[in-house]
């Protein structure tokens, strides 16, 4: 594709509408107006036209399908799987079965439980971890995640993924504890104001 590795360059224009927030670049060389990546369905729809048949995006670019986040200093590319293809777009020789996929904007996207599993097995882990943290609540929740785990077979650092996996539902367990105190403390009233 002429639009993966060759990209235009932006214009000054475009760099400083991009640093204000008015443009998004969604793949290399190519922005839109950021009104038009507000919704999944929209940033499904956008990246649809790009990824030949049979392709199916995966780790960041499904995350930013999701959810609309990009790690920060990292270019836009886009990720995706074939079976069969290494070449671009494909970043990902690997299947997906089409039980771990779902399709968005006309998009085929990983499911978000395995796109969490695809960013702790692909990404670094600080990136991973953020990845999954925007995936949270709205998208698929810790326990997916680690259902999504147990039907991995074969992939390298599965051990990882389920200590990282562990961590966070530690993490998350904690932070509603605390937060539940401190709403119970706050609607007590406190000995001085007696």
């Amino acid at each position: 594709m002429a639009t993966w590795r060759s990209a235009t360059p932006l214009s000054n224009t475009q760099r400083a509408q991009l640093r204000e927030g008015l443009l998004v670049e969604y793949a290399p060389g190519l922005v839109v107006s950021a009104d038009l990546t507000s919704t999944s369905g929209l940033r499904g729809t956008l990246l649809a036209p790009l990824l030949p048949a049979g392709y199916t995006a995966v780790s960041l670019t499904a995350v930013w399908v999701l959810t609309g986040w990009w790690p920060e200093g990292r270019m836009h590319q886009l990720y995706a799987a074939h079976p069969a293809r290494t070449k671009p777009p494909a970043t990902h020789r690997r299947a997906v079965p089409l039980e771990f996929t779902t399709v968005v904007g006309g998009t085929r996207i990983t499911a978000p439980a395995r796109t969490a599993i695809d960013l702790l097995l692909m990404e670094a882990p600080d990136v991973a971890i953020e990845g999954i943290l925007h995936l949270l609540g709205a998208h698929t929740d810790l326990a997916a995640v680690a259902e999504q785990l147990t039907r991995e077979k074969r992939r390298q650092r599965l051990g990882f993924a389920r200590e990282v996996i562990e961590a966070l539902a530690e993490y998350v367990a904690w932070r509603t504890e605390a937060l539940s105190l401190s709403a119970s403390l706050a609607g007590c009233p406190s000995s001085s104001n007696q």
